[in-house]
């Protein structure tokens, strides 16, 4: 369901086996739509058509306003549309495959395509459903109006178990229970409906760090006890310091998720990011207190810590400031 053209009713768009997408607009009122036939998405003037198995997510892809298209299919690849008209009268002239890594984007056949800020760094990001029943996830590592991919994950329930409906996953994302937090309801190749609901993310208190006697940051946590024993860990944000800069405590901050998440796979359990690590207990609550460095940092410098949790790295805190005083 999505307002098409703009007028405050709720319409209708179907994607058709044979690749094209029909336009049902509500003849009645936003709350008891009323449908009398279709018409086809066009694209310049013609039908658009991505060969079979349509399956259509609107989304503002460049933030420009206005009401875009991405379009799964048949053979794996996600067609983008961007909106040349109006949100009053939307218009297509082209249609151009997602790239991952500079190459077509490619998930598994018959897939279905929706859009999230999965991982909370701003910048919308992708989630594929499709044959293998799996999920996969397309990290935006560009900006939210020009996203960018290069590899892909795919979810999991937990560390040892993706998340996998059997087959033909065909996801959709909404707060079903109204805690703030994007769950996932997903459909199956055998007609059920799979609810998995988020567990929601760790929270983090901060006090400041008194750098003149190399004191101390510390932090409360608090993720509830859905993550009783799991591991976290201080990741840095967008909005921290530059990369390369000492953390009380003599690690370096990585600068945001992309490039933290990276550096964990790559040397899990190596470096200087064991002095953050630890376990979250049977409530799933846990102090933190990190040393200063024995240099002190200059006042008036501001850290932006976040911590999240580990294996699967999935639930991360808010940025939290912290100021240096003197």
């Amino acid at each position: 369901m999505v307002d098409w053209d703009s007028d405050g009713r709720k319409d209708l768009l179907i994607g058709e086996a044979d690749g094209h997408v029909r336009i049902y607009l509500n003849e009645g009122s936003d709350s008891s739509p009323f449908f009398n036939g279709y018409t086809l998405l066009m694209l310049d003037e013609e039908p658009f058509n991505c060969s079979h198995f349509a399956t259509p997510y609107v989304v503002d892809w460049n933030n420009d306003g206005t009401i875009d298209l991405i379009c799964g299919n048949l053979a794996g690849t996600v067609e983008l549309l961007l909106n040349q008209g109006t949100n009053e009268a939307p218009s297509f002239k082209h249609a151009y495959p997602l790239q991952d890594g500079g190459k077509v984007l490619q998930t598994a056949i018959r897939n279905t395509p929706v859009t999230a800020d999965w991982n909370r760094d701003g910048k919308k990001d992708l989630l594929v459903g499709a044959s293998h029943g799996l999920i996969e996830f397309f990290e935006n590592r560009g900006t939210d109006e020009t996203p960018l991919f290069d590899g892909r994950a795919y979810l999991r329930v937990d560390s040892a178990q993706w998340l996998d409906v059997g087959s033909y996953s065909r996801l959709d994302l909404a707060d079903w229970d109204g805690d703030g937090e994007i769950d996932i309801v997903c459909g199956d190749g055998e007609g059920f409906v799979h609810l998995f609901r988020a567990i929601g993310p760790l929270s983090a208190d901060g006090n400041t760090i008194a750098a003149a006697t190399g004191g101390s940051i510390a932090f409360a946590l608090a993720a509830g006890p859905d993550h009783a024993g799991r591991g976290y860990f201080l990741m840095g944000t967008e909005t921290g310091t530059e990369p390369g800069t000492p953390l009380p405590g003599g690690a370096i901050l990585p600068l945001n998720w992309g490039a933290l998440s990276r550096y964990i796979f790559r040397h899990h359990n190596t470096g200087a990011l064991d002095r953050f690590r630890g376990l979250l207990n049977a409530r799933g609550a846990a102090t933190a207190t990190l040393t200063a460095a024995q240099v002190p940092l200059a006042a008036g410098t501001i850290l932006h810590f976040a911590f999240t949790t580990e294996t699967p790295y999935d639930f991360q805190s808010k940025p939290l400031a912290v100021e240096v005083v003197p």
